[in-house]
C-alpha cells in the first residue's frame, strides 16, 4: 500500500519531539515503512529525512505573513500535488481543516485521525465533509470518539501504541516522581509540582517549554526546591527517566484525548497517578495506577504514596497486552485496507448511477 501521511507545519516530526503528536507521526510512518508500506511524509521541512519525507512540492510561502498563512498555502500546495501522485491513500495528521475541506481534489481516500477534541475550525470543516456523507477519521479514545459525535460507519476507534522496544521495562527504583510533556498550563505542570510537595518527594520535570511566562512563573519559582527541570529530552535520555521513577504524574487541566505519557511510562513498568480526566481512565487499571479527582493537589499527593507501590510487571503486561505499537500498526493497516475497499466501492457504485444507458 502507497501511502501519504500529512504532519502538522509548525514543529518538525524529528527528536526530540515537541510532544505526542509528533512522536506519533514518527512512530506510524516508521512502523508502516517496516510493514512494508512505502510511506512518504509531508511535514515540517526540517522534520527527519529518513522518514522518506517529501520536498515535493516545493512551496514558497515568503510571501505569507503569518504562520497560519505559511500552512495554509503549505497543505493548498500539498493537496494540489497529491490530487496528481500515486498513493492508495492519505493519512492525515494535520490538525489543519484545509486537507480536509479539499478532499474533493483527491481520487484516493483521506483518513483523519481525530487527535484532539473539537476545537472550531477542525469541526466546521468536519461537519462540511460530513454533510456531504464524505471522509473517513480515526479517534485515539472512546472518550475522543464521543466528543466528536460522528458516523460510526465512517470513524475507527484506535487507542495510540508505545514501541515496547524502546520504552523497555526495569525493576530499579529511585524514590523521585516524573512529569513529562509540553509545559504549558493545559497539561498542569504546576499541579504536578503541588502535589509532589505535598507528598515530600522530588519531582524531575522533563519536556520542551512552550509557554515561557508560565515557566517562568508556575514552574521556575520552585527549582532546587525539592524539583528539577532536566530538559527536552531525546528518547534516549526520556526512558531511563521513566524507568527509574517511582511514579509518574500526569495532570491535565483539560479533557486528555489519550495520555501518551501514561503508556510511555507504563511500558518502562512505573505505575502512574493521573487525574480523572478525558480517556486516562481507558488506559489505567487498579493494577497499574491511580486516578484522582482532577485538580486536587492532596488527593494526588495521597495516591502517590500508595502507588509506589504497584506491581512494576503488571504496569509492563498493562502494555503489551493493549498498547503496544504493534498493535496500533496491525489495527491502522487493517482500517486502511478496509477504507481503501470500501471507498473504490462507493467510487465504483457512483460511477454505475452516473453513467447513462446505452
Amino acid at each position: 500500500m502507497k501511502i501519504a501521511v500529512l504532519g502538522h507545519r509548525r514543529f518538525p516530526i524529528k527528536e526530540p519531539f515537541a510532544g505526542g503528536l509528533e512522536r506519533f507521526t514518527h512512530n506510524i510512518v516508521k512502523g508502516l515503512q517496516q510493514k512494508g508500506c512505502r510511506v512518504t511524509l509531508f511535514a515540517h521541512p526540517d522534520s527527519d529525512r529518513s522518514l522518506n519525507l517529501s520536498l515535493e512540492p516545493i512551496i514558497d510561502t515568503s510571501f505569507c505573513l503569518n504562520s497560519e498563512e505559511e500552512s495554509h498555502e503549505a497543505y493548498l500546495n500539498i493537496m494540489d500535488y497529491l490530487s496528481e501522485a500515486d498513493f492508495d491513500l492519505v493519512h492525515d495528521n494535520s490538525l489543519n481543516y484545509f486537507p480536509i475541506i479539499l478532499e474533493d481534489r483527491l481520487s484516493i481516500p483521506l483518513v483523519t485521525t481525530l487527535h484532539t477534541p473539537p476545537f472550531s475550525r477542525l469541526l466546521s470543516a468536519v461537519r462540511y465533509r460530513e454533510r456531504k456523507q464524505r471522509g473517513y477519521y480515526i479517534s485515539i479514545s472512546k472518550f475522543n470518539t464521543s466528543l466528536w459525535d460522528l458516523e460510526t460507519e465512517r470513524l475507527t476507534m484506535i487507542h495510540n501504541g508505545v514501541d515496547v522496544d524502546v520504552f523497555t521495562y526495569s525493576q530499579s527504583v529511585n524514590n523521585y516522581a516524573v512529569w513529562t510533556g509540553r509545559i504549558i498550563p493545559d497539561k498542569g505542570t504546576h499541579l504536578a509540582i503541588e502535589a509532589a510537595q505535598k507528598a515530600k518527594i522530588d519531582l524531575l520535570i522533563a519536556g520542551a517549554i512552550d509557554d515561557y511566562p508560565y515557566f517562568e512563573t508556575k514552574i521556575a519559582p520552585y527549582l532546587n526546591k525539592g524539583v528539577e527541570y532536566v530538559g527536552h529530552l531525546a528518547q534516549a535520555e526520556l526512558v531511563p527517566l521513566l524507568q527509574s521513577a517511582a511514579v509518574t504524574l500526569c495532570t491535565p487541566t483539560w479533557l486528555e484525548p489519550f495520555g501518551l505519557v501514561v503508556i510511555e511510562s507504563l511500558a518502562c513498568g512505573t505505575p502512574v497517578v493521573a487525574f480523572d480526566r478525558g480517556a486516562i481512565s481507558e488506559i489505567l487499571d487498579s493494577q497499574t495506577g491511580i486516578l484522582v479527582t482532577p485538580d486536587n493537589t492532596k488527593e494526588m499527593a495521597e495516591a502517590i504514596k500508595k502507588a509506589k507501590h504497584l506491581s512494576r510487571h503488571a504496569c509492563r503486561a498493562r502494555v503489551l497486552e493493549r498498547f503496544s505499537l504493534e498493535t496500533m500498526l496491525n489495527k491502522y493497516i487493517l482500517a486502511f485496507e478496509c477504507i481503501v475497499d470500501k471507498y473504490q466501492r462507493e467510487k465504483h457504485a457512483s460511477w454505475l448511477l452516473h453513467t447513462p444507458p446505452r
